[in-house]
């Protein structure tokens, strides 16, 4: 099983079906990301490229690599891969929340301990086309 296919088995585990990326990025899609830090800071939607708040927005400052509000800002909190709040490091306890419709659905995270979960590659490389 490739990694992508094992990270999506997994975050697919939590809610109990056998779904493929398809339903992964169908279960995410329009999701809003939150980060815990002290001010439970929003970092953006997993929406399509075009919306100006999508962590896919390479314009926007949810999804432009400058943004201190950006999960792809390997400087920034939220994207750092040693920062408590990110969403890239492995070890992180406090990793960003998504929530869909006002349910908690998963973490976006790299801390494969931290379930349900889904990789911020991952999720770029399975469903930013499909948003």
């Amino acid at each position: 099983m490739s990694k992508p296919a094992a990270t999506i088995a997994l975050f697919l585990a939590s809610f109990a079906c056998h779904a493929g990326p398809a339903e992964m990025c169908e279960i995410v899609r329009g999701g809003v990301i939150f980060a815990l830090d002290e001010d439970v800071t929003y970092i953006g939607t997993i929406t399509k490229p075009t919306d100006p708040d999508s962590i896919f927005n390479v314009a926007g400052p949810f999804g432009n690599k400058i943004s201190p509000l950006s999960v792809w800002n390997t400087y920034g909190i939220f994207g750092d891969p040693h920062g408590e709040y990110s969403a890239t490091n492995p070890d992180s306890k406090m990793p960003p929340i998504i929530y869909n419709n006002g349910t908690k659905i998963g973490r976006l995270t790299a801390n494969e301990s931290m379930g349900p979960w889904v990789k911020l590659k991952d999720l770029k490389d399975l469903c930013k086309d499909k948003m």
